[in-house]
């Protein structure tokens, strides 16, 4: 999900959205500035090697630390823009998924009725197949709310919710 998230980056504030309008993935702007941090770091070694060699110290000495202060500038960046894209995505996904428990949390009492009514019954072979399987999915439908109340990331959220979705039409 997160690869999905576009980014404003300002000299005051980091902004995360879904909305790609005039914006760049921030996995891009991660990706530049990651490349930014490896350039400048070579340049250091260049630069410390030639201050080991003797040559113009302490001009060197002035570059390497102008160097150090652009690699931390840079790394608070990326720092700033990974803890944006983390703090959005933990709040996407509690927003998606209080959504999710209010759409489903009626019929969960509901469908745990309907599949105690019938505990007698489950096993039962005189009862017809459709009845059969209807209990099999009320059971099922609760154990999967269930998966969607305690879900702690989008992975089991999507799956059981999909699964919910599927299992509700067929109960319905």
């Amino acid at each position: 999900m997160k690869d999905n998230f576009f980014c404003v980056v300002s000299p005051n504030a980091i902004t995360v959205t879904i909305e790609k309008e005039n914006n760049y993935k921030c996995s891009t702007y991660l990706d530049v500035l990651s490349q930014a941090i490896s350039k400048e770091y070579k340049d250091f070694l260049e630069i410390q090697d030639i201050i080991e060699q003797g040559y113009d110290v302490d001009f060197w000495t002035t570059i390497r630390n102008d160097k150090i202060e652009r690699i931390k500038k840079i790394l608070l960046v990326r720092e700033q823009i990974e803890e944006a894209v983390i703090s959005f995505n933990n709040n996407m996904f509690d927003k998606i998924k209080e959504y999710l428990i209010f759409s489903v949390s009626p019929y969960h009492l509901k469908y745990k009725r309907f599949a105690k009514s019938f505990k007698q019954f489950e096993n039962s072979r005189t009862l017809p197949l459709n009845v059969r399987n209807m209990i099999t999915y009320l059971k099922e439908q609760v154990q999967v709310i269930e998966n969607i109340l305690t879900a702690e990331d989008y992975d089991v959220l999507i799956k059981n919710f999909n699964r919910y979705v599927y299992l509700k039409k067929q109960i319905e």
